[in-house]
């Protein structure tokens, strides 16, 4: 891309971090609109890596609370555990598909600054000075160039100007003021014009003075002329001189550019180009970049670190993912539908506490407290937070599932013990009595079906 190179060399001196800046008119110089536009693209880069950050925290936070559902005493709490793991996981989600689809226009945008910072800092460190220094001339035989007898003076000059440096993070003298989001084409910004970015006009003015058509008389230098004499300038008989000066008019004023535009009442921000930036970025492709930037929001990360259950009850994913956890569809289907919405946010607060002090208490404080696990013959104990945080979490979660597994299969198999044992039981009770359940069927059947405790076998009718 068009001024990296620079910006290696150059721009490395901006690396102030600074807020983002507002649409104001406080860009006065070339310095002001490079740190302008460096601060901006930084901050460009590190909107999309801070929302990244924030997605792989709930992602760490939602696995964390997915082992300590599998690690919870009671179905309950490991259904409540499981909420807030969805809740996390939903949120995620929907923030990396942000990401997804913003951070093309945002990285394209953050490129359209750097280009820009680059080119206006090159443009300030090579533009040539007002006036050409000249060190020094030399006559000579100018025959070829205008024919018969003629002289000729080389007159080299140094262009070079030393700029004042630039300020890291100033603009206009000041630090960068909050950003101000624009809403309306008559928010603007200032940028340095077009003509900034192109070379200078030059002039050159050529004198002559008595007999110069001859260069043999040219041989002093005084005045870094082609002179005859080392008199002053005004004073010499004979002399061959040029003076060369650069023409800036107002190429160095910064011009307002309307950040964005409006169509039908609706404000907009222009295109962004659609190709790689390889040229200087117009002033109206930066506008575009910095309206990018300034209308472009990413939902912040959600830490469920300082919550309550009356602040998680009024959230709207909390309660569709506590219907289906912390309610059997019979339960669901017992309330009142113009009822369920409250019992639903009632038995949130009962779950998770009223205050904040109760979900610290009872959800997070667990977090911190080391658990056991064993991974192949090595026992560990990390706390729940810690193991959320390794790569290995996921096998570490299927260790304590697998646990959790194994005790519902002991505890199953105790109930099936239990019902065998009782049918035994109640087979060895048939032996000794009857399976019928009234004295006429006990009367009047074979022996061998009275239950002795209730009647007696009729042998005589049966004879």
């Amino acid at each position: 891309m068009l001024a990296h190179t620079f910006l290696t060399i150059i721009i490395i001196t901006l690396n102030a971090e600074a807020a983002d800046l507002a649409v104001s008119g406080n860009v006065a110089t070339a310095c002001d609109e490079a740190a302008y536009a460096q601060i901006l693209a930084k901050k460009f880069t590190s909107k999309s890596q801070s929302a990244r950050r924030s997605v792989d925290a709930m992602r760490r936070k939602k696995m964390a609370w997915r082992i300590a559902a599998a690690t919870s005493p009671t179905p309950t709490a490991a259904q409540a555990r499981l909420v807030l793991a969805g809740f996390l996981a939903k949120k995620a989600t929907y923030l990396a598909d942000q990401i997804k689809q913003k951070e093309n226009d945002l990285q394209k945008a953050a490129d359209i600054l750097y280009a820009r910072a680059g080119a206006t800092l090159a443009s300030l460190y090579l533009r040539p000075a007002a006036t050409a220094k000249k060190k020094a001339a030399a006559a000579g035989d100018g025959s070829a160039v205008l024919g018969g007898t003629a002289a000729e003076c080389t007159i080299t000059a140094n262009t070079e100007q030393v700029p004042t440096a630039c300020k890291p993070g100033e603009i206009a003298g000041d630090n960068p003021g909050d950003k101000k989001t624009p809403k309306a084409s008559t928010d603007t910004i200032k940028l340095m014009p077009p003509n900034y970015f192109k070379p200078p006009i030059a002039t050159i003015k050529a004198y002559g003075k008595g007999t110069c058509d001859t260069h043999g008389g040219l041989n002093t230098f005084t005045h870094k002329d082609c002179a005859g004499d080392s008199n002053a300038r005004g004073s010499q008989a004979n002399v061959l001189a040029a003076d060369l000066t650069f023409n800036h008019g107002n190429a160095a004023t910064p011009v307002n550019q309307a950040v964005g535009e409006e169509s039908g009442g609706t404000f907009g921000c222009g295109k962004l180009p659609s190709q790689d930036i390889t040229t200087v970025p117009t002033n109206e492709q930066v506008a575009a970049a910095v309206c990018t930037r300034l209308t472009t929001e990413l939902t912040p990360g959600i830490e469920l670190d300082r919550e309550s259950g009356e602040a998680l009850a009024a959230l709207d994913e909390i309660q569709m993912l506590s219907r289906q956890l912390l309610f059997s569809p019979e339960e669901i289907q017992a309330i009142p539908t113009g009822q369920q919405s409250s019992k639903i946010q009632d038995r949130i607060k009962t779950v998770f506490g009223t205050d904040n002090v109760a979900f610290k208490r009872d959800y997070l404080t667990p977090l911190t407290k080391p658990i056991s696990f064993n991974l192949g013959n090595k026992k560990e104990d990390k706390s729940i937070n810690d193991i959320a945080s390794q790569p290995d979490s996921e096998q570490i979660m299927a260790y304590f599932l697998s646990q959790e597994y194994q005790r519902y299969k002991e505890k199953t198999k105790s109930s099936e013990n239990a019902d065998s044992t009782k049918q035994a039981d109640k087979k060895a009770e048939n032996k000794d009595g009857d399976n019928k359940t009234t004295t006429d069927e006990c009367t009047a059947t074979e022996e061998g079906k009275c239950d002795k405790t209730k009647c007696d076998w009729n042998k005589e009718k049966s004879e």
